[in-house]
This record gives structure tokens, sequence and C-alpha cells, in this order.
């Protein structure tokens, strides 16, 4: 139920509820248009939020999505959009398109964005003559100014359901996958009309404040039995198995940068092992065979950032907090991660020689 306000008379008159189809208003003509001009629809009124980079993109399959876009964090968001219900398997539908783009890099997306820019040029006031790849770019880099670019765009997808009605079906399979960990949302569009004067109130369905409640609660509780798991295990291995389990070539990085370091690995278990100097201590993780990561003992963030800018160092990124640690720790350790063609290993050996040594 929506009210409007008549200053004149002083009262509220009630709106009356109607649909998309009654009122002949179309996907493709009125929904996508609204939303590619107003994103905020999709963010509960966040315009920063979400940028939209293009419309009836063809997929693999050579199906349309609706909507592509990026929000300010960098994830590539896949706006499916229906004009009255949404009936299951939408959901699915929407989650195909969201793999097809799942390795898109930012100059990909520039690419994607330009033509988008180009396309709709009048529409945006923008003279044709422009260089609309480098507009592409620059929109891009300002509106993900909190991340490294290129290195943690598109680190995860997100995805955005938008419906006059959602079937129970559909919201049931949502919830299940939020609950999951898969970023996806349900936006109704409730249209309402007075005299012929149409409203509309977008409404985030899903996910609600308690389900976001429960994911964090089961996210720790996950983190809790694996850290019970590693710590009570009686672990049986060498310096070596450490080196042998992880993807080529980072068992190698590893056993280089040890070596060089000159310092007897201690502690080890099934997760890690130390590294320790006097008082200065690296715990090294390597129970992910994808990546090490580097937790730095007794420091804070702001330290581990300030050393990396003292050494020139631009390829690696400070975490908040180590994966294996849970959440809500009073004083988590930063950490730095090392993946194969993601940052440079040269740089991981030169903070750790400067961190060991101070």
């Amino acid at each position: 139920m929506l009210f409007k306000y008549d200053k004149n008379r002083n009262e509220i008159v009630e709106l009356e509820e109607t649909t998309f189809s009654t009122e002949k208003l179309t996907e493709p003509q009125n929904i996508e248009t609204w939303i590619r001009k107003n994103p905020s629809i999709l963010s509960e009124g966040d315009e920063e939020d979400i940028t939209i980079i293009g419309e009836q993109k063809t997929s693999l399959t050579m199906k349309r999505l609706d909507l592509l876009g990026v929000d300010k964090i960098g994830n590539i968001v896949i706006a499916e959009l229906k004009r009255d219900l949404a009936e299951k398997m939408v959901e699915f539908q929407a989650i195909t398109y969201a793999s097809y783009f799942m390795h898109t890099t930012f100059d990909e997306a520039c690419k994607i964005y330009a033509e988008y820019l180009e396309k709709n040029k009048t529409e945006l006031d923008i003279s044709e003559t422009s260089n609309f790849l480098e507009k592409a770019e620059d929109n891009l880099k300002s509106r993900c100014a909190s991340i490294n670019i290129p290195e943690d765009f598109n680190k995860n997808q997100r995805i955005i359901l938008v419906a006059g009605e959602f079937s129970k079906d559909l919201l049931s399979a949502v919830t299940w996958l939020i609950l999951k960990g898969i970023k996806i949302e349900c936006v109704k569009l409730e249209l309402y009309n007075r005299n012929g004067e149409l409203f509309v109130y977008p409404k985030k369905i899903l996910p609600t404040p308690d389900i976001s409640e429960n994911i964090v609660k089961i996210k720790i509780a996950e983190e809790e039995i694996d850290r019970k798991r590693r710590t009570y295990q009686k672990w049986e291995g060498d310096i070596e198995d450490h080196y042998k389990r992880l993807d080529l070539p980072l068992g190698d990085y590893l056993r280089t940068l040890v070596k060089e370091l000159n310092i007897e690995p201690t502690t080890l278990s099934g997760s890690g092992f130390h590294l320790i100097n006097g008082k200065k201590k690296i715990m090294v993780s390597t129970w992910q065979k994808s990546k090490i990561e580097f937790r730095f003992a007794k420091t804070k963030k702001e330290d581990l950032e300030k050393l990396l800018e003292v050494l020139n160092i631009h390829s690696l990124r400070v975490k908040d907090k180590a994966d294996i640690e849970q959440y809500g720790l009073e004083n988590p350790t930063p950490s730095l991660d090392y993946k194969e063609d993601y940052g440079s290993f040269e740089d991981i050996k030169k903070i750790c020689k400067k961190w060991l040594e101070m």
C-alpha cells in the first residue's frame, strides 16, 4: 500500500496498485530504459553503486541478457528483467549469464562499455567525436576507485533479478543460493496508478536483513569448524610436503624463499609453518593449493601498507584479516596473498626479507 501526499489539501491519498501488463508497459521499452537511465533503482537509491555498461548483450548461447553493469567494488552485475511474474528457472538463466562473464577483464569490460556509450551517445550527451574507449576506461576507474585496477576487478559476479512479482519457487531457490554465498538479489517493482499518473516503488525482497545475518553466522561457524579441524588433526609431514602440495610453480617459489631467508621453518602443521627471526614472525599458510598466504604477526594493516610503500611495492594488497582467522576478531592478523599471475613473487621476497630483519 502506497500513499501520495496532497499538499494543498493536507491529506494523503491511497494509490491504486496496478501491473505493467495492465498499463501496457514492456521490459525493453520501459523497464530496461528506466533502469538504464536510473541504475539506483537496483541498489536502494545508491546512484553511485552500479554503472550500466551494456544492454541486450549476446551470450555464448546466442541468448541476450537484459543489462550488464559494474558496481563500485568492481563486480560484474547481471540484471535480468521480467515485466510481471518471475517464475522458477529465471535465477538459473541469470547464473548462466553470470558464468559467461566470470573471466571478463577490465579491458574487456571497457570495450563493452565503449560500445554502449557510442550506441547511446545522444541520450548520454556525448560528442560523436569522443574517444569512447578512453571515456569508458576513465569512468570505470573513477567508479571503482576503491579497488586496485585491473588486479581486483571482477573478483566476483553479482546477479539482480527485477520483476513485478516473484514465484515462491524462485524465492526459495534464491534464498538457498544466498545462504550458499552466491551474490544474488530480488528487486520487486511495485507499480501504482493515480488518475493516470504512474508511480514506481523498487523494493528489495531478497536478501532480507535476517538472511544477511544468517550468512555471517554460517561463515563464522564454517571457519570455526575448519580451524578446529586443522588445530586438532595430527600432522606428520615435513617442509617438502608443503612445497609439493602447492600448484606449480608456487611450491618452487616458496622453497626458494625459505632457502634465501636461511631460516629453518618451525611449527609445521597441516595448514603451514612459521618463519621466525628473533621477535619477528611470518606465518605461512599452504592449505589452499592455488595460493600462499603470508601472515605478519603482531602488526597492523596500516603498518604493513606503509612498509610496502617504503619498498615501492605496488603489486600486493594487504588484507584486513587472514583467511584462516574467523570474523569478528579484535586484532586480526594482516596478510598478503600470492597467486600465480597475481602480483610479483619477487615483491613477496622483498617484503618478507625486510620484515624479518626489522
